[in-house]
């Protein structure tokens, strides 16, 4: 109980700023047997914002309640899936000369260019519409399960992926998500699908939204042989919108 209670931990200690102030078993073990926790961090992104919208929808416009719900997940999670987003549109598009090397190179530079800033805007704006539609259509399973799925998305990448560089924090992710981390991280989508609501729909998003993953996946290996932390972290913003378009075709 002692290390699943750890390994649960990490994961929110990686991929949140939840302020865990804990020294935490951190080695290879601990994220192979706890890959599953990246569904509970969605799911703790999606639950504060089923929270909020309990809390205001009948005070705020909804418009203005799904701008709370794209800021958020951002401000708990420091940004990093934007981030990572930004740097892979960057790197994929903003240089066509040099090969994988340039591209990662380009993805490392802290500096923002025009195709991060495009991709991040559009996606935020695309998010901002889809959650209003949910809201409207009174279909509020689909402001939690969301992000759920896309961490199941993430997992999915990063079992079929290969690493696109010898070091860096993706790798932890890469060489450590298993078959049966999956399969757990399945259940408990739905699961957890069935408690909120939509799980015909959550059901029948999973394999195209798999199928999204594969294809960039491979689309990853073309541009830089393999998968970075950064790409992975596009996969989840790619994934985030796959699931809320499908969710607004099934649903609304």
């Amino acid at each position: 109980m002692n290390n699943f209670l750890n390994n649960i931990q990490l994961y929110f200690q990686f991929l949140t700023r939840v302020p865990i102030n804990k020294n935490l078993n951190c080695d290879e073990k601990n994220f192979r047997d706890g890959i599953f926790a990246f569904v509970l961090v969605g799911a703790f992104l999606g639950i504060i914002n089923y929270g909020i919208l309990l809390m205001v929808r009948n005070i705020l416009p909804s418009i203005v309640i799904s701008g709370f719900m794209v800021l958020i997940p951002i401000m708990l999670t420091g940004g990093m899936q934007m981030d990572g987003l930004g740097d892979t549109c960057d790197g994929f598009f903003a240089f066509k000369e040099g090969g994988k090397e340039r591209r990662i190179e380009i993805m490392k530079d802290s500096n923002v260019g025009t195709f991060a800033v495009i991709a991040i805007i559009w996606f935020m704006v695309m998010k901002l519409v889809l959650l209003n539609e949910l809201i409207v259509a009174h279909e509020y399973w689909g402001v939690f399960m969301y992000m759920v799925l896309s961490r199941l998305g993430v997992m999915f990448s990063a079992k079929i992926a290969k690493r696109a560089k010898p070091q860096g924090t993706g790798n932890l992710y890469i060489e450590n998500s298993t078959v049966k981390g999956i399969v757990i991280a399945l259940i408990i989508c739905c699961g957890l699908a069935t408690i909120f609501g939509g799980i015909i729909e959550t059901v029948t998003i999973i394999p195209i939204m798999f199928f999204v993953v594969w294809f960039f996946n491979k689309y990853c290996n073309k541009k830089i042989g393999g998968q970075t932390g950064d790409t992975l972290g596009a996969t989840n913003e790619i994934c985030e919108l796959v699931a809320l378009i499908l969710m607004v075709m099934l649903t609304v």
